[in-house]
């Protein structure tokens, strides 16, 4: 059995390669801090930082985190999930990072990232700035019916329901934006303009519900 950094915020010492961030963490035991976070990807570790110090945390230890990534200009937000392995025979905690948010959210993990971590050496698990840039560097779970299904599945899982809702606006948007786009990415794009659908629906029959009398 690989063991994975599970000691109460194990400390290290903060090294010239992290990149920090202003952030905000929760702890499974409902703390909350907030201060300077370094994520290192590959290793799936989030680090805190204090004074000249870091507390390094695993998914065993944190309930969810989120910072402001400065180089990509985008706050970037994470939650702990119970996620199966290959043989689907045990689940263990896993950080997923949310990038389409809505009624069919989705979150991605860095691909080969089940290494076990060492403390003495996490340097060769840096932040790396050049990695989020690639979609193929991730592996994409949608969230469906609790369940958390690989985007691979998008057309047999997702799209009938997609379609059977709204198939006349997601083909039209499909013509629109699908020259020269990876697949990936234009199942991402078609998620998200679903769950926009789903949103801007809800609004309007919210907005002409009928007021009671008082």
């Amino acid at each position: 059995m690989i063991m994975w950094l599970t000691a109460a915020g194990s400390s290290v010492l903060a090294r010239d390669s992290d990149v920090w961030n202003q952030g905000e963490l929760v702890l499974m035991n409902g703390t909350e801090l907030k201060g300077d976070i370094d994520y290192n990807w590959k290793a799936g570790v989030v680090q805190y930082r204090e004074g000249n110090k870091i507390r390094a945390y695993s998914a065993y230890q944190v309930r969810a985190f989120r910072y402001f990534d400065d180089h990509q200009n985008v706050l970037r937000k994470f939650v702990t999930f119970d996620y199966a392995d290959k043989s689907g025979s045990r689940q263990r905690p896993l950080f997923l990072e949310e990038v389409v948010m809505g009624s069919l959210p989705v979150y991605r993990e860095v691909r080969s990232v089940h290494e076990p971590i060492k403390l003495k050496n996490l340097s060769m698990f840096n932040s790396d700035k050049e990695l989020v840039k690639d979609l193929a560097n991730f592996t994409y779970l949608v969230l469906l019916n609790g369940e958390l299904i690989n985007l691979n599945l998008f057309y047999r899982a997702m799209w009938p329901a997609l379609k059977e809702k709204y198939e006349a606006e997601l083909n039209r948007y499909a013509m629109r934006i699908q020259s020269d786009i990876a697949p990936t990415l234009l199942q991402l794009m078609l998620i998200n303009q679903y769950n926009y659908l789903t949103q801007h629906q809800t609004e309007e029959q919210e907005s002409n519900r009928p007021v009671g009398r008082e």
